[in-house]
């Protein structure tokens, strides 16, 4: 165990044996070689034309040069590269080693054995053969080499469409075999990690119906298919040879490049830059295009080497911009961009250490080969996190924007409960609630000409009185006058018994059968003679609760006529009625002051057309008086009128007379 945890050590730290001097000497075979470069015992030679066979590269020895680096790189290009070496077998038998290519993604590979200027074929490998024709199922290229005593001499070629790469690495088949071990566990970690935030945040973007998770879980799936690529495990996953060819190749450059559309998107929506910067949405989207542009020429196969140059560019892009505006919103203090942005750092630094190695500016080793894997693994996991926090956040934020919106809601609801309490003092509920359907102020009340009867209500002598309570003695009989006035008030269909026209100081004026409706099966002049008469009874009742110094008597008059509504076309819309109905009902009601000014009690005088319509009981309480009578005496714009009515009600009497019972 100790053993295998060294190794490990060892595999993170990208260090697999000593270091060898910087000449091409031959290889020096040991017992234990753990991934010992071979590439400063190389000889290098370049066949810009890549058609020379190996024959005539043998013949060309002298052309060759010493390899000054541990892995030599040849960047990007279509040439074949040749290398020379040498193994010195210091011991009495055949040795077994293996020589692993450290790069899966290379075309093909040939290696020759070379005795006595004869170059002899040995093995062929590369990710444009299928999986089953290695001599050993492994993701890297692995040739094993059976070493005689002394010096063995090899050549190989290495040809391929993206980085040309030589890290070859020597190893002895129990070294060999922890390598492989550990390194199918981590693999076997890294994705099924990658897998399992890929399925957990697909059913979390159904549920949710959301862009970014979408975006995330496309991202993810981009970054498991560049990875398979990358790591050469293309034949783990199918047994078709042309499935494997795609996956190795083409499908690894679909993978970085749906990995730049996807976390574009992805980072414009997680850090929703059309809200917060419009104009580097803007940037973005136009980045999203050109990534897709690529996307696009890879997706048709048109060139695989100007793809892999693109893609490698628009790596280094993608991941420098969707970083800096990470550290942007960081600077911002944007809580959701802390994730965001520690996870981008982890992808930089496997992304940019992978794009400098291809570049050949890096050495090949375990942190250039493994670190996009490393990184991406832990950056997607941070991402999920920070979805997951994004979430939260979101929640947070609504629940505060909604407590504060319940908050303004309610002192809304406050200020326009108080609105309507205070417009319910100066017009009727069902002005209110048609108001609310939105009609306007002057529909809803009638409007025009109509008959109605109207009563005017006045205090006897009430300017001789000078008690301290009298305001509050009218003010109560008043209330309750009203009330009996709305006592069958329907607000759905704006009936009442009456319609309080105004207060006069000490008295008031109220209309019966318009504006309001009187209630279906009723009597016009019944229902005025009833609440003529019910004032009367409020009028005592309340008198008798108070002082009794207080105005006693009270006195109404009753006309029957023409009255017309309408609202000022200027200032206040304040509904209001005049006609020849409030004239007249006044002109009565002053008649006790010209013929009645003696009478102590309670009086009640009426227009002859109003009470000849009553019923008899009630006419009969009337007494009857001829104009003819009276010398000289008219009443006032009504001309035509020959006789009125007074009735005369005694406090006492006058309780015994309430027709309703108030």
């Amino acid at each position: 165990m100790a053993r295998l945890a060294l190794k490990i050590l060892l595999l993170f730290l990208g260090y697999w044996g000593t270091t060898f001097p910087a000449s091409a000497t031959p290889f020096p075979l040991k017992a234990i070689h753990s991934g010992d470069p071979l590439g400063r015992h190389l000889f290098l030679y370049k066949d810009d034309s890549g058609t020379l066979t190996a024959q005539q590269i043998a013949d060309r020895r002298a052309s060759f040069q010493p390899s000054q680096d541990d892995y030599p790189n040849w960047k990007m290009t279509s040439a074949t590269a040749w290398a020379f070496f040498q193994i010195d077998n210091p011991y009495p038998e055949e040795r077994l080693i293996y020589l692993e290519n450290y790069y899966a993604m290379t075309d093909s590979i040939h290696l020759y054995s070379y005795a006595e200027g004869q170059a002899a074929p040995i093995a062929m490998m590369g990710d444009h053969l299928p999986f089953e024709t290695r001599p050993v199922f492994y993701r890297h290229p692995l040739f094993p080499l059976i070493l005689k005593p002394g010096i063995n001499a090899f050549l190989i070629s290495v040809q391929t469409s993206g980085p040309n790469r030589m890290p070859f690495q020597i190893w002895t088949p129990k070294e060999l075999q922890y390598k492989m071990a550990i390194e199918n566990f981590l693999l076997g970690v890294a994705f099924g990690l990658i897998a399992f935030m890929i399925i957990y945040n697909y059913f979390i973007s159904l549920s949710l119906h959301s862009q970014t998770y979408f975006f995330y879980v496309a991202y993810g799936l981009g970054f498991l298919l560049m990875q398979i690529g990358l790591q050469g495990v293309a034949g783990y996953v199918t047994d078709s040879p042309a499935v494997q060819e795609w996956l190795s190749n083409w499908g690894f450059l679909a993978g970085v490049q749906a990995c730049n559309v996807f976390a574009t998107l992805f980072s414009m929506r997680f850090l929703d830059l059309y809200h917060h910067l419009p104009r580097v949405h803007r940037l973005f989207s136009m980045l999203c295009w050109l990534y897709a542009a690529v996307l696009l020429t890879v997706i048709l196969q048109i060139n695989y080497r100007i793809a892999a140059l693109l893609a490698n560019a628009m790596t280094a892009v993608s991941t420098i911009s969707m970083l800096s505006l990470g550290l942007y919103f960081v600077a911002r203090k944007h809580r959701p961009a802390y994730f965001y942005t520690t996870a981008w750092v982890f992808l930089l630094m496997g992304a940019l250490s992978f794009s400098l190695s291809n570049m050949g500016i890096l050495p090949v080793n375990f942190l250039t080969t493994y670190g996009n894997l490393i990184g991406g693994c832990c950056e997607m996991s941070l991402l999920s996190f920070a979805l997951a926090d994004r979430v939260r956040h979101l929640r947070e934020t609504r629940n505060q924007e909604k407590e504060i919106y319940i908050q303004n809601l309610m002192a809304k609801e406050h200020e326009t409960h108080h609105s309507y309490t205070q417009l319910a003092k100066i017009v009727y509920p069902h002005q209110i609630s048609l108001m609310k359907q939105g009609r306007d102020l002057e529909e809803t009340m009638q409007t025009g000409s109509s008959t109605a009867v109207v009563i005017v209500f006045d205090v006897i002598g009430s300017t001789r009185f000078t008690d301290i309570h009298k305001q509050e003695f009218f003010q109560k009989v008043f209330i309750k006058c009203y009330q009996r006035m709305m006592r069958q008030y329907d607000e759905n269909n704006s009936m009442a018994e009456a319609y309080r026209i105004k207060e006069l100081g000490d008295g008031f004026m109220c209309s019966v059968g318009y504006p309001f409706p009187i209630p279906e099966g009723l009597d016009r002049s019944s229902i005025a003679m009833t609440l003529a008469l019910d004032f009367i009874d409020i009028w005592n009742q309340v008198r008798a609760g108070m002082n009794p110094e207080l105005p006693r008597y009270c006195s109404i008059g009753i006309a029957e006529g023409e009255v017309h509504g309408f609202y000022p076309v200027a200032g206040v819309r304040e509904y209001d009625l005049h006609g020849v109905a409030l004239v007249l009902a006044n002109r009565y009601e002053n008649l006790r002051r010209v013929l009645f000014n003696n009478v102590e009690a309670h009086i009640l005088t009426a227009q002859a057309s109003f009470v000849e319509k009553l019923p008899l009981p009630l006419q009969q309480r009337f007494q009857r008086y001829a104009l003819s009578e009276l010398k000289d005496f008219q009443i006032r714009n009504d001309p035509d009128a020959k006789v009125f009515y007074s009735m005369f009600l005694d406090q006492k009497s006058a309780e015994s007379s309430g027709a309703s019972g108030y």
